[in-house]
């Protein structure tokens, strides 16, 4: 069953500034194991975008590269356990986010398979809902800044990714402490100042206040734990015999730590891969040069 009302794009905290959808059409999907709560930007248009946010992240983290894909019809969910998206069974993994994102993405009974679009986690999970549901997507498939590869010793990720895993199994096994540690706003500011690789101040303010309110919207301490766990056990590397299948984009940062640039172009280049660098920037392109990042896809979408 799905459900629709309008909604404000900038209803969380106000005005924020910059360039923003000016409103969209929130919905709910009701599925067996998981209520999604998914917006609708520029609905009517020709073709349409699934946009696919990363861990920790919802909806609303795709807000400034919107705008600059106006020809297209743009669907972004809350993942399952995510933002407002629930998730009822305690099959907590990325091939279950997957599953159930691809049930929601058939329940939407689009007229052709639309493009999709994954970042950071998000293309990690793409790519596992392509493998599981190629004939749901159209061919062209955008990866951006991936989840290369499974997270091994001596990896520039190790250190980041188990200090996050500690802070999560604290969380959720330490009473009282534990989640005060997940929810800490100076651990946040920290990780924030460590992604953000501009000088624009609005770019930095949106950057840390996503990231601040995300802490309000974390469903279950101990489904982030096990969603970090299986995401540094993997990579996008995983699927690339399932990605050969579909013409696909790879764009990531020069500056990125999240997804080390060699990685990724590793990946693309395995899985016969378009690939894309952006100079200059990190993890989150789609913040900080979210016009550059539009350009890249639609000329890519558009080829």
């Amino acid at each position: 069953m799905i459900n629709a009302k309008r909604s404000n794009a900038d209803s969380r905290t106000g005005s924020r500034g910059g360039r923003s959808p000016e409103d969209s059409m929130e919905h709910t999907a009701q599925l067996r194991d998981s209520t999604i709560h998914y917006w609708v930007y520029n609905p009517g248009k020709d073709k349409t975008l699934v946009m696919i946010h990363g861990f920790t992240g919802d909806h609303y983290g795709f807000q400034k590269i919107i705008p600059y894909l106006a020809d297209y019809t743009i669907i972004t969910p809350d993942l399952p356990g995510s933002g407002d998206s629930t998730i009822t069974k305690k099959d907590w993994s990325i091939d279950a986010i997957a599953r159930l994102t691809n049930e929601f993405v058939q329940s939407l009974r689009l007229e052709a398979p639309p493009y999709i679009l994954g970042h950071s986690m998000g293309g990690l999970v793409v790519a596992t809902m392509i493998h599981q549901a190629p004939h749901l997507y159209d061919s062209k498939v955008i990866l951006l800044s991936p989840v290369p590869r499974k997270v091994t010793w001596g990896d520039s990720r190790w250190l980041s990714v188990r200090l996050g895993e500690l802070q999560y199994k604290i969380g959720y096994t330490v009473p009282v402490f534990g989640p005060l540690l997940v929810k800490s706003k100076w651990i946040t500011l920290l990780a924030a100042q460590i992604l953000i690789t501009t000088n624009d101040k609005e770019i930095i303010r949106f950057t840390r206040e996503q990231m601040l309110n995300n802490l309000n919207r974390v469903s279950s301490v101990e489904f982030y734990y096990r969603i970090t766990r299986d995401v540094s056990s993997r990579g996008v590397i995983d699927y690339v015999d399932t990605l050969r299948n579909k013409t696909v984009l790879f764009i990531n940062g020069d500056k990125d730590m999240v997804a080390p640039l060699e990685q990724v172009r590793q990946v693309a280049t395995q899985a016969g891969a378009s690939f894309a660098t952006i100079t200059g920037v990190g993890h989150d392109i789609h913040y900080e040069r979210a016009n550059e990042a539009a350009t890249i896809i639609k000329e890519f979408l558009t080829s």
